[in-house]
């Protein structure tokens, strides 16, 4: 076990929003992870670490790699698959829409050029038929 990779892990959750199987598999890899960078644990090894049955484990490894979290590398002998390495310490990426594009960052308007509700009176403060404007850094006593 690897406190460091549990640090980065326990860290990640409070910035990213991680699904739970996602997070169980994550932690996972981190509970495998040596100190000094090695993380090789089988696929039925992170099944049982984290509760979930082998398809999930493998659905949920495919979902931390495209977020960017681990890397894997597989090597081959006599063509079967031996060992598989993982890599951790990835930073987040944004999830990919739908259609598979980048998430956006600029929200659109929800219906052309509506204003928001009460920003043309934002600042001003109406006395009867008189109307006040405060600037944003002075306050003025009425």
């Amino acid at each position: 076990m690897s406190v460091s990779a549990m640090k980065w892990a326990y860290a990640l959750f409070e910035i990213v929003e991680i699904a739970p199987a996602n997070r169980s598999v994550l932690l996972a890899l981190c509970w495998e992870h040596t100190d000094s960078g090695g993380c090789y644990p089988s696929q039925d090894r992170l099944a049982l670490l984290s509760g979930y049955r082998r398809r999930k484990v493998c659905d949920c490894l495919n979902e931390l790699e495209s977020f960017g979290l681990i890397k894997r590398t597989s090597t081959r002998r006599g063509g079967k698959f031996q060992k598989t390495t993982y890599k951790l310490f990835g930073s987040a990426r944004a999830k990919p829409c739908a259609d598979g594009s980048a998430r956006h960052r600029v929200h659109k308007k929800a219906h052309g050029d509506r204003v928001q509700t009460g920003a043309q009176y934002r600042g001003t403060k109406s006395l009867g038929s008189e109307v006040v404007d405060f600037a944003a850094s002075v306050s003025k006593k009425l």
